[in-house]
């Protein structure tokens, strides 16, 4: 088992059902016979949305930097604790400098895991991918958040600033081909999942309310009041008015 695996280290898992728009994410602890689950939930679909994941195959060529829509960074805090989220976009990461790259920060569950993490541990990792690609494009190094308006600026899409943009000064990159996306035939719309044949979203966002055993009128209000419907229907319209 290698070091970075080793029981007790913290471990994160994004997991990507192919031709649905949200994503499982999975937060634990490694033991000897898997991962302790700590914490598990189903993330709103806003980066798969915006980066047309289970859209046409794109073409990187020999920018694959450029052409990918799609990353997943790992972080963790100053605990260990681990945690993986999606990132989405046209371009999800531009490169701003020589070993420099840059990733916007777009609306999504609101959680904003990754910048409490590297306030604490600033080391990240970072997967990308591009539709009907089997390659993968690893990189690791020191991440920080910054607020400057010119780079914001640069990053707009579809006439939105991002409040704020992840900054990573690049330790490693690695692009190479990934027996797991070949595997998994992740590509492949005939293996799609009908989103018919799932729960909806709303169904398990309002399941997860309902299910909290926050004290305190308030939370015994929201669990009360809250249904399906109006989940669905708040979703949908997020969606479409806050994407960006």
């Amino acid at each position: 088992m290698p070091p970075e695996a080793a029981p007790g280290k913290g471990a994160a898992l994004l997991v990507l059902l192919p031709g649905w728009r949200e994503t499982l994410r999975i937060n634990g602890t490694v033991e000897t016979d898997g991962l302790a689950v700590e914490e598990a939930f189903l993330h709103c679909g806003k980066a798969i949305i915006r980066s047309n994941l289970w859209g046409p195959a794109t073409s990187p060529g020999d920018d694959f930097l450029a052409a990918a829509p799609f990353a997943v960074i790992t972080s963790r805090d100053g605990n260990g604790n681990a945690d993986a989220s999606p990132k989405g976009d046209p371009q999800v990461i531009r490169q701003i400098g020589p070993s420099t790259i840059a990733i916007a920060e777009r609306p999504g569950n609101r959680r904003t895991d990754t910048f409490h993490n590297i306030l604490e541990q600033p080391e990240i990792a970072i997967v990308a991918v591009a539709p009907g690609d089997n390659r993968t494009l690893e990189i690791t190094g020191t991440a920080r958040i910054t607020t400057d308006l010119a780079l914001r600026e640069s990053m707009s899409e579809r006439g939105r600033t991002p409040k704020a943009v992840l900054v990573v000064e690049t330790s490693s990159v690695h692009l190479a081909d990934s027996p797991a996306l070949r595997d998994a035939d992740l590509w492949n719309a005939e293996h799609h999942i009908d989103p018919a044949e799932l729960p909806r979203p709303s169904e398990i966002w309002t399941a997860h309310v309902k299910l909290n055993e926050s004290k305190g009128l308030a939370a015994r209000t929201i669990r009360a009041l809250v249904n399906e419907r109006m989940t669905r229907a708040g979703t949908n319209l997020d969606y479409r008015q806050n994407l960006y």
